[in-house]
This record gives C-alpha cells, structure tokens and sequence, in this order.
C-alpha cells in the first residue's frame, strides 16, 4: 500500500569550492536518515550569493532569499497499481473501465503534463469565462487544477471518440510514461518500475505477462545511423522477457486489458540502484574496452543534438584530451556497447542532459556537469556514492535563455581549477 509521510524542513548546508556545486556522501546520507528514502521533488534550484549557494523548494518566493537553504521532504515505498478492465493507448495514457483518465500515469508533476494534454486546448469556454469573472476569489494554483480536471476529462473524450480498434488483452504491465523516450528519465525511472514490477511476479507469470510498449517504429524514431531510444528494448533483455511478450502501441488501436498492473514512481527509492546494477551486470562483457582500450576519464558530447550544446566544444575537446579524456557521442553505439564503454571510467564530464544518468554505469566516478542556469539535480543522489560537481556556464543568448534550448559556453580557465578539485 502507498506510504507517504510529510517530514518538517530541514536543513542542508552545502560547501562550494571555486564555483562547483559538491553534494557529497556526507549530505546525501544525512538527507536519508532524516527522509528515510532521499528526496521527492527530482530537481532542487539554487541561486549564487557571494561565494555560496541557497537552495529553495519549489513553494519558495523567488522574491525573498531564504536565511537558510530548505527542502520539502517526502518518503514513498514502491508500490503497484492492479486496474480491471482498463485502456491503454500508443501515448501510454492508461483508463480506467469507465474511460476516465488514469493520473496514476501521467507523467511525474503536473507542470509536465500540459506539453501533452493541454488547458488551453481542452478548457471548455464556459469553465474558462467562470474562471475570468472569480479570479480574484480562486487562488492561481487552484484555477490551474480546476483546467486540469477538466482538461483530463475532455482529453478522455476526445480518445474515445475517434475511429480506433478494440484489442482485447488478459494480464498486462503499463511501465512506461509519456516521456519514456528520455534516456534519463528512463533509467532512473521508467526501468526501474518494470523491475519491481516483475520482481512482484511467480516464475509462470514472468514468462506469460505481455508488456505494453509505445509504437515499433517510434523506439527507433530518430536518424537511421543513430541507436538512441535501442536502449529500451536492450533493456528488456535484461529481465528475460520475450519477443512474444511484447505488445507495441498503435496510433488506430485501444488495448482493453482485463488485468492490468501500473507500477508507479517510487521517487529516490533503492529499487532505482538495483534495478540499474541488474542492467549493467546483464550487458558487461570483460573483453570489451579493457587493457589499452580502458577508458577512465570520459567527456560525453551533445554534438549529435540540435538544442544545449557547447558553443566552443572544439576547444573544449582539445583542452580535455590533454587532461586524458576521450570524447564520445552516447547516441554512437548501441546499449551493450555504452554499458562496456562505461564500466570502467572514473571521471565523468559533459553537458547538463539525460546523459547523467549514464553514471550509474560507471566504475564509482565523480561526475562535472556543465550548466547554464542554477538548477541541479538530486536525483542522482540514490544511485551514486561519490560526490558530483556542477560548473555554471554563460548562455549564449543571455536575453532569450532558455535551459532545455539555449547553448552554453564553457570557461575553460574556470575549468583548470574545477579540475584540480575533480582530479585530486
């Protein structure tokens, strides 16, 4: 059964030497003695003040600075949902018997939610005029829920509305959400519920549970030369599920599963580590990369994507070769290949992205993240021991910033000496 406790404030004193961001062994430990299972919220903000760093939690007043930095707290077991008779569509959206939309599924936190089901296009015009004349009187955060709700509702309609096939399905897992295309999200999320999910399961049911996938053609939508998104079915692999046990959505086609099982976020739980340890042990190959081929310090380039790249990378590279990094495109090799290119590096560094998730693969290493805004990220925090730094970078386009777009430039000077720290 869901547990879910609301813990007090606390507080986290965090060091900052030479403009990097370090949350040790020390700070993650004492977050979990106090929350039992890490923290909720899966980024925490930070603004610079003189030579420290206050962090706030996400019902902070960006117009105040806090005395002290804060986190709201939460602790969560791993839990499973069983629907009867539900629907699922190729989105990965799941319904319950009455067609109503399932929020058990929807991807993480609400703010997510409107790229894919949008107020602004599913708020009726009444609700909207209700909410114009009372906006005085309901508070913004309640307005938002109240366009959710009915946003949920007429999405729902609208699904099942259209000229889509019934499939009929007897026992089923839904373990992925919307973004499951993510490569962080995937692995430090999304994995980790198929893993618990048939951890749940006899010997018989592993091998006869069908497993609800997105479309064939779109775990492989990108350039044909490219082996992003393979990392899916490679991981199924891992848990020796079947070529006959998958089921791939269809953009024309409803799955109507008699019984369905709907492992949920289990945010910062141990689950996570152990689901990845299981995938990594799966796919090392000890004749891969070892001896000359051994690689312990590594740079990961965004150079293959068209947003948040490295304006000055080609100095970049070049000044980290003569530090003995090597330069890789994660979106190169194919999964068992990353996973043996991993295994034995030590020092990690590249660009803020999905990436990072790429340290759980990795021999105990210490991680430099590249960033252009004072956001970091603490999810890491459950599946690393070694501390892992940020350095904050220069926009390219300082009026028209955007993180999830907007280029960075890498001070290279500050870069020496965040490395002395790194490397010592």
């Amino acid at each position: 059964m869901f547990f879910a406790k609301k813990i007090p404030y606390i507080f986290v004193k965090l060091r900052n030497p030479e403009n990097i961001t370090i949350f040790t062994k020390e700070i993650v430990d004492d977050l979990n003695r106090h929350t039992k299972r890490g923290i909720y919220w899966s980024m925490a903000r930070y603004y610079k003040n003189s030579n420290n760093l206050y962090g706030y939690n996400r019902h902070f007043d960006y117009g105040k600075k806090p005395a002290i930095p804060t986190f709201d707290l939460v602790a969560a077991e791993p839990r499973m949902k069983r629907i009867k008779d539900a629907y699922v569509n190729w989105q990965m959206f799941v319904f319950d018997q009455n067609k109503k939309l399932s929020q058990d599924n929807l991807t993480s936190f609400w703010e997510w939610d409107d790229l894919l089901i949008s107020t602004k296009k599913f708020t009726s015009k009444s609700a909207e005029f209700f909410l114009k004349i009372f906006h005085k009187i309901i508070p913004a955060e309640c307005q938002f829920i109240i366009r959710k709700k009915i946003a949920f509702k007429k999405f729902a309609q609208e699904i099942f509305t259209r000229k889509n096939r019934i499939e009929e399905v007897e026992n089923a897992i839904v373990f992925t959400d919307q973004y499951w295309f993510v490569f962080g999200h995937y692995m430090l999320d999304n994995y980790a519920r198929l893993y618990y999910a048939m951890s749940q399961l006899s010997a018989l049911e592993k091998k006869s549970v069908k497993i609800i996938l997105p479309p064939r053609q779109n775990l492989y939508y990108t350039d044909k030369n490219s082996n992003h998104v393979g990392f899916i079915e490679a991981s199924l692999q891992a848990l020796g599920i079947s070529d006959e046990q998958k089921i791939y959505g269809q953009e024309d086609v409803i799955l109507k599963v008699k019984n369905l099982l709907l492992p949920l976020p289990a945010r910062h739980h141990p689950i996570i580590p152990q689901a990845l340890t299981n995938l990594k042990n799966h796919f090392v190959d000890d004749s891969l990369y070892e001896g000359e081929q051994r690689i312990e310090r590594l740079y990961i380039s965004r150079k293959r994507s068209d947003r948040r790249r490295i304006v000055n990378e080609e100095e970049l590279e070049k000044f980290l070769a003569k530090k003995g990094f090597k330069t890789v495109a994660m979106e190169d090799y194919d999964f068992k290949t990353q996973i043996n290119l991993l295994k034995n590096v030590k020092v990690l560094v590249g660009p803020d992205s999905s990436s990072i998730a790429n340290i759980a693969f990795c021999n105990s290493p210490k991680y430099l993240i590249f960033t252009a805004q004072d956001t970091t990220s603490i999810f890491l925090s459950t599946v690393v021991d070694q501390p892992y730094y940020y350095q904050f970078c220069e926009p390219e386009n300082k009026e028209n910033f955007n993180w999830y777009s907007s280029n960075i430039i890498v001070d290279l000077a500050e870069l020496e000496k965040n490395l002395l720290t790194l490397l010592k």
